[in-house]
């Protein structure tokens, strides 16, 4: 809904999934103010702090689908960048070469502070070079990464200076055109990309020629950038670069029904295109349990959300 003043809208966004296994099912509810302003000459779709205490508003509620019972309700803040940040993570376990540890990371917020802690996890990160349009910014993350990480991370000055040599590149801005050019890339390359965009606003972070060289695309949710002609695929497709049968979801790549990276020098791409419920409910039912089992947590009344039907 648009709001007064230049670039702005209000945004309820919700996401619902269970998993029968699990016997949870859970709501992520978002109450967002959204900024589609220019920054640096670029649109960047930008979640505003407006809420009491200069605070974001969003949470996870997680159901019992045997009772109906609320279990649980979660702020969703770091819930959901690490979320995103770990389904980059399977993607990159599975197709970047065995020794990829030279990161090329494009952000300086919570995403690529996220990002960076994920690969980490599953590669031997040896070398980060990290840019951002804003130079205090990217000292800053990286200062905060080297202390925090101890890892080897150095700001930049250009895109091309992130890119090349690297054998992981990771873009996780705010961004709505590419942040660097495909040719760039380096033989071997496993390229990470997560803006998804949507009908409204088309947003891209990765070039024509990325996708061109690229032996291997995989997204979160093929079926979302189809419905909602998510620019970052849905343009290759419209251009002839890429088919929709050519890409793959991360399910299937994880169950192996999908293939993977053929040699060493394949560029692969892994386009965090979406959010998936069922990501959250299997996140949020473990981090319940753990609460639970460590007796972290605020008790409320049942009373609060329940109801007699009883006339």
């Amino acid at each position: 809904m648009p709001l007064p003043g230049p670039h702005l809208d209000y945004c309820l966004k919700t996401m619902c999934g269970g998993m029968s296994a699990s016997g949870r099912m859970a709501l992520r509810i978002d109450s967002d103010i959204i900024s589609s302003a220019k920054v640096h000459g670029v649109v960047r779709r930008e979640k505003l702090a407006r809420g009491p205490g200069g605070k974001y508003c969003g949470f996870v509620m997680l159901f019992d689908i045997h009772s109906g019972a609320l279990l649980a309700i979660m702020d969703d803040g770091y819930i959901q960048v690490n979320r995103v940040a770990a389904a980059s993570a399977i993607a990159t376990r599975i197709l970047a070469n065995p020794d990829a540890g030279d990161m090329g990371l494009f952000g300086s917020s919570g995403q690529a502070w996220a990002h960076l802690r994920a690969l980490a996890a599953v590669r031997p990160i040896r070398r980060v070079r990290v840019f951002s349009p804003n130079a205090a910014h990217r000292h800053e993350f990286a200062d905060h990464a080297c202390k925090t990480l101890e890892l080897a991370v150095e700001p930049v000055g250009g895109s091309r200076e992130a890119v090349e040599g690297a054998d992981l590149v990771v873009a996780a801005t705010n961004t709505s055109e590419p942040v660097f050019q495909g040719g760039w890339l380096s033989p071997g390359a496993h390229v990470v990309s997560i803006a998804g965009g949507d009908s409204k606003l088309q947003r891209r972070e990765l070039d024509d020629e990325t996708y061109r060289r690229a032996g291997v695309v995989v997204a979160n949710l093929k079926q979302r950038a189809m419905a909602e002609s998510q620019a970052d695929l849905a343009e290759p497709v419209r251009r002839g670069i890429l088919r929709w049968e050519s890409i793959h979801d991360l399910s299937d790549l994880v169950a192996g029904r999908a293939p993977g990276r053929c040699s060493a020098e394949d560029i692969t791409v892994f386009k965090n295109n979406t959010g998936l419920a069922l990501q959250f409910t299997a996140v949020c039912s473990k981090l319940y349990d753990a609460a639970r089992g460590k007796g972290i947590g605020r008790e409320l009344p049942d009373s609060y959300f329940s109801q007699d039907m009883k006339p």
